[in-house]
């Protein structure tokens, strides 16, 4: 998986993405919902709870998830953008790996490339913390736990816990995850219903 993931067609697509993030983070237009996501951190850091003693906007979770990186470094525009760009890069890998567990070595180059090229607002967005980045990553992370289950059948039962934790924990970061978290609930509970054996 390593030589599939490293390899130069991959890497380079990547960078070509890594530089698209960057170019984005230093020279983009500043959008007025990037300060109001830097002033939810900073008061949801200083004590503050979300809806209760400041309006959050629209996540009850992601000031937390998102800010937690002004712990190490001073919250600004471009630090904050390069904490997205750190996000949308964990979602890059893990579209590619899973794509790999699914389809092996078929496909990995294609999703490689439509991640760079298929959306340059996606990129240009994904740069930017939001409350669907975090959302996007915790789906995602479930989704890989369950793409790994169907090939592991003695770590399913461990993946489909950990796949059902990240879905859960992505509604309230984003409450429009909803549907996706029912299906994978679902699609869980199904397979212990019609396999009773697997609890």
């Amino acid at each position: 998986m390593k030589k599939i993931l490293c390899s130069p067609a991959v890497v380079f697509l990547f960078s070509i993405n890594l530089l698209f993030h960057l170019i984005y983070t230093f020279y983009g237009y500043i959008l007025s919902e990037e300060g109001f996501l830097i002033t939810g951190q900073k008061l949801a850091y200083s004590g503050l709870l979300p809806f209760v003693d400041y309006n959050a906007w629209n996540s009850l979770l992601n000031n937390y998830l998102i800010g937690f990186y002004q712990l190490f470094i001073p919250p600004t525009i471009i630090t904050q953008r390069l904490f997205g760009t750190l996000l949308s890069s964990i979602v890059y890998f893990l579209v590619l790996y899973i794509i790999y567990v699914v389809k092996k070595t078929e496909g990995i180059f294609l999703g490689a490339f439509l991640l760079t090229f298929g959306s340059f607002t996606y990129v240009y967005y994904s740069t930017i913390p939001f409350s669907e980045s975090a959302m996007t990553l915790f789906l995602l992370i479930s989704i890989a736990c369950l793409s790994k289950a169907l090939f592991s059948p003695k770590k399913a039962q461990l993946l489909h816990v950990l796949a059902l934790v990240s879905a859960v924990i992505s509604f309230p970061v984003r409450p429009q995850a909803l549907g996706a978290v029912t299906i994978i609930w679902f699609y869980i509970a199904s397979i212990y219903w019609k396999n009773p054996a697997h609890l």
